[in-house]
């Protein structure tokens, strides 16, 4: 308005193109008769100072904003500012941490040398990182990532500390799961497969070194599975939780118990003497052998111990577990609840294994072998949309031989491969024969590492789908993790060259080895099987706790993964498992493995009703 006092500021555009922050002050002038005249004042260049505003409030939004804790200290380590993120992490206000040294934050679980040799650190550079234990308002500790760095002014001298503190409590027990998960059994807590043989081998590399005998005990529950077909599962997993315990308790600090799967436990005993080995052996047949409460159930589980000794028993890890379940199979054929040592005369075993392996030689010509078909359900809409093919041996003599069996020995005298190619050219027939009959269902088939690692297994696979003139998408491969593990990089070319003929991969029984998820992402897989172990535990988790099944979902869904539920028995873990969003499943709870005739009429028999299992129906 005129006769006022006024300041504006405004942008100008110069003659080069370049515009610059401007300030106008003008004050009003007036005449004898108070006639006003106009306006006196100046114009002033601002752009330096508007510019120096714009990043001080960027800055301050970036501090203030900022996910990590930020502290400002004087020269005298006396808190000057600390930001928003400050006080959701440690619980303190502005005002109560003003002018306080850092050290309120002290958790008190790190030495007075840790703070010492920080602090010497940042006088020599300038700058230390490093993890640190703090405590919170609430007296709760957490571990935090610190960087501090020294600010000095113009002088050199030291003006202000600056330091930016992360909460990572919750990424280290993420981190320390996931490697639980690598390397220990879920159910016991007991190091798995993976982990045994790296300590076994490395009792033997220090046994070559110090010239030390090394023990390997292999113990197998007697009757395990009577008791876990007839009570359940629940109590089965009771059982091996109790036995990993007394394991633990009757063990020196230098062993290591582990489970090798199902109820086959397995011990390494470094620098073990004859009369250690058997004073152990006898302690632990003890331990396990007293009788086991498991809720209203009393029950006597005895174990059966086979033990090997390097270097006279073999001269690799391997070879000492072989032998080790060699001695033990013959502590069962001896009655059972006792133990043996390997000796040179178990060899009698192979004999057996030779026969196997004859037998197996002619079974392909004689038609032995049968596929069984267990269905794969949609949790969406109860719909079958797949099926597993399941490998089974109709011996004339020994009857229904389990794949258990026969598999290893099929993989040790490398009959694998043409096995293989049978079950996969089975498979696409019997597919043709759905088609024909106007009924559609995909079909997985089981790889194992053998087969898998034989050079040229993408090309053959790829021929025979040729031959059938197999659609892409139809066939679906399941391996399991140690397959690919074992050499990663040619693994990773094999699953590529199987995606180039239009197959689906599946990853089977995910989380019973080592789950390594830099390579599940480097991996052109489409589908992620979770461990029954997994399944089973739903059953003991509480409502709203999160389970390592849900957590698997979760993960495999991030990565654009298809999740299957595998072993799914019970109506309480099917529903468990819908909770955990999983989107297929399989199991006894909707079907055993049929013969092809009878998963035909399960295929007519759409969509598919939960509540009336086919195995329980005629």
């Amino acid at each position: 308005a005129q006769r006022e006092t006024f300041s504006m500021e405004y942008r100008l555009r110069y003659h080069d193109g370049s515009y610059r922050w401007l300030l106008d002050c003008g004050n009003p002038i007036f005449g004898l008769n108070g006639e006003f005249l106009g306006y006196i004042g100046s114009c002033y260049d601002i752009d330096s100072s508007k510019q120096v505003h714009e990043r001080l409030q960027q800055m301050s939004l970036l501090f203030q904003h900022s996910r990590e804790a930020l502290i400002i200290t004087d020269a005298q380590i006396r808190i000057t500012a600390v930001n928003q993120a400050f006080t959701d992490i440690t619980g303190y206000g502005v005002e109560e941490v003003m002018h306080q040294n850092p050290s309120l934050l002290k958790s008190g679980l790190q030495e007075p040398l840790f703070y010492a040799m920080m602090w010497d650190r940042l006088k020599q550079v300038g700058f230390w990182q490093g993890e640190i234990w703090n405590r919170r308002k609430d007296g709760d500790t957490y571990l935090a990532w610190l960087r501090i760095s020294a600010v000095r002014n113009e002088a050199g001298e030291v003006s202000n500390y600056l330091g930016m503190v992360a909460d990572i409590t919750e990424q280290r027990a993420a981190e320390k799961r996931v490697r639980e998960l690598a390397y220990f059994d879920p159910l016991t807590g007991l190091p798995n497969r993976s982990l045994f043989t790296d300590r076994l081998n490395q009792a033997l590399a220090h046994a070559d070194r110090d010239n030390w005998s090394v023990a390997v005990i292999f113990i197998d529950l007697d009757h395990f599975k009577q008791i876990n077909d007839s009570l359940g599962h629940q109590v089965g997993d009771g059982i091996l939780r109790q036995v990993a315990r007394r394991l633990r308790d009757n063990i020196r600090r230098s062993d290591t118990a582990a489970r090798l799967g199902g109820d086959e436990f397995a011990l390494v005993l470094p620098d073990a003497q004859d009369e250690t080995v058997i004073d152990v052996v006898r302690k632990l047949s003890d331990a396990l052998a007293h009788p086991y409460q498991i809720g209203e159930h009393q029950l006597a589980v005895t174990p059966s111990l086979g033990i090997s000794l390097y270097p006279q028993d073999g001269q690799d890890g391997d070879t000492l577990v072989k032998h080790a379940d060699m001695a033990m199979y013959q502590a069962k054929m001896a009655g059972r609840n006792g133990y043996q040592f390997f000796t040179a005369e178990m060899n009698v075993a192979s004999f057996e294994r030779q026969m196997l392996e004859t037998s197996l030689r002619q079974a392909l010509e004689q038609q032995e072998f049968r596929l069984l078909y267990q269905p794969l359900v949609d949790l969406k809409d109860g719909h079958i949309v797949g099926a597993e093919a399941l490998l089974r041996w109709q011996h004339p003599q020994l009857g229904l031989v389990p794949p258990s069996r026969f598999i290893p020995v099929a993989e040790e005298c490398g009959l694998i491969v043409s096995l293989g190619d049978w079950v996969l050219q089975e498979v696409c027939r019997q597919w043709q024969d759905w088609r024909d009959s106007g009924l559609d269902s995909r079909i997985s088939v089981n790889v194992s590492s053998r087969q898998f690692q034989h050079r040229g297994f993408a090309s053959r696979v790829g021929q025979i789908l040729a031959e059938f003139e197999i659609p892409p998408g139809v066939i679906e491969l399941e391996f399991r993790e140690d397959t690919v593990m074992q050499k990663p990089a040619l693994a990773l070319e094999t699953l590529r060259q199987l995606k180039q003929h239009g197959i689906k991969l599946a990853l089977d029984g995910f989380g019973s080895g080592f789950s390594c998820l830099t390579r599940l992402q480097e991996m052109p897989i489409d589908r992620l099987k979770i461990h029954q172990d997994f399944v089973r535990e739903v059953n003991r988790q509480q409502v709203g706790e999160t389970s390592i099944a849900g957590t698997i979902v979760r993960m495999g869904h991030s990565f654009g993964l298809e999740v299957v539920a595998e072993g799914v028995e019970t109506a309480e873990q099917l529903l468990r498992i819908q909770d955990e969003s999983s989107d297929l499943a399989q199991g006894y709870h909707f079907s055993v493995p049929l013969p092809a005739e009878r998963f035909t009429e399960l295929l007519r028999y759409q969509p598919y009703h939960y509540d009336e299992p086919t195995w329980k129906t005629p």
